[in-house]
């Protein structure tokens, strides 16, 4: 960054208010562009850890349930994510690497900035599909759990009609791609031409450089609109799922412990109910932690915008690099919560590494289960245990 626009980030600031935010700019580029570097492993590790993850859970004994199912999702959309911080930040990380002076690093390449705006707006998207697909995770059990005898609401168990909210959430996040990959485009600047003491380049040697640019409707003629753009994203995929999260999940605990109370539960079935509900509880934990600072840090540049000079708007959007980092242990950890959390999962899991055939399956049809009986304690079956989401 030259010194000229570092200073025209902070121009309202007298010389030495500007002096010590420029020392923080440094301070904070210098963290986030170590960051990259660990960002950059983890996705590495989280995307090999995510394929096996898949794997696991496209397995028939695993199908069959829609948590299941929203785990795939969840899955899905963290490979996708990690796969686009690496096209991301390779790139720039192997720039940052080299040997020779800065100014015989070149321009980036066309088809390195058309990634760069494509990753952005995809990883962006799928975080958000992430989230949502976990909140529904928690808000489905506790329906479900609320209303037994409900027989549209039970159905959503299995993952013929569980899909459907999962199919519909993933409709309604494409426009908001379309939206995001559309704000930038790449455009021709100028010829650069290499200086003549980099041993990198030949003699005369020239390359197009290219910049984004952003279209009218995202642009500082329509800045009002891109401000309601941004603090309605912050609400909607990072605020609201934050709220929603912590309040299924403790809904769904209070109604498994009431459940308990009233009904004969075989100790099976309530293990897994139990291991169940644990494993929402640390997926909400998950995405808590990795999601409502950025929702925060959204709407305070929100208000950044309004008020405050460029050099914050720039600081706020670098310290994203830090959020990012979470996001993608976050998506990593995924893999260690279902794995430590579910049985049926580990023995799906040791039978692909060993070979072996799974025995049973995780598949609950409450239609298929015979009403529950009042003649005794051993032969009752409670409403509870059939419509438990079973994850085992």
């Amino acid at each position: 960054m030259s010194d000229d626009y570092s200073s025209s980030l902070f121009s309202d600031f007298d010389s030495e208010e500007q002096k010590y935010w420029l020392e923080v700019l440094d301070v904070v580029d210098s963290i986030c562009n170590n960051l990259q570097y660990t960002t950059l492993i983890v996705s590495i590790i989280g995307i090999v850890c995510n394929l096996f993850h898949l794997l696991v859970l496209s397995q028939k004994s695993m199908r069959g349930l829609t948590i299941n199912a929203f785990l795939i999702g969840i899955g899905l959309c963290d490979l996708i994510r990690m796969t686009c911080v690496v096209l991301i930040v390779g790139p720039y990380i192997n720039a940052y690497l080299q040997t020779v002076p800065l100014g015989c690093l070149g321009p980036p390449l066309y088809i390195t900035m058309v990634i760069s705006v494509f990753g952005n707006s995809t990883e962006k998207t799928c975080q958000q599909l992430s989230v949502w697909y976990g909140v529904t995770i928690g808000v489905l059990r506790a329906l479900v759990i609320r209303y037994p005898l409900n027989s549209k609401i039970s159905r959503f168990i299995n993952s013929k009609y569980g899909c459907r909210p999962l199919l519909l959430i993933t409709a309604i996040a494409i426009p908001f791609w379309v939206i995001g990959y559309s704000q930038l485009h790449v455009k021709e600047y100028r010829i650069w031409k290499a200086p003549v003491d980099c041993p990198n380049f030949p003699a005369n040697y020239t390359q197009v450089e290219y910049f984004f640019d952003t279209i009218k409707i995202f642009g500082q003629s329509d800045l009002e609109l891109f401000k309601i753009a941004l603090v309605f994203e912050g609400i909607t995929c990072k605020l609201i799922p934050s709220v929603l999260l912590p309040l299924a999940t403790i809904f769904l605990v209070i109604e498994l412990k009431k459940n308990k109370s009233e009904s004969t539960v075989s100790s099976k079935t309530s293990d897994s109910s139990k291991r169940s509900t644990k494993l929402v509880i640390f997926m909400t934990i998950s995405f808590l932690i990795a999601n409502f600072p950025l929702g925060v840090l959204y709407l305070a540049e929100f208000c950044v915008y309004n008020d405050g000079p460029m050099g914050f708007v720039y600081i706020m959007k670098r310290c994203t690099a830090v959020f990012t980092l979470i996001n993608v242990i976050n998506g990593t950890v995924h893999f260690l919560i279902c794995f430590f959390m579910s049985s049926h999962y580990r023995t799906t899991a040791k039978s692909l590494v060993t070979g072996r055939a799974v025995q049973g399956s995780s598949v609950v049809n409450p239609t298929e289960v015979p009403a529950p009986k009042i003649e005794s304690a051993k032969s009752t079956r409670s409403i509870f245990a059939i419509a438990s989401t079973k994850v085992e």
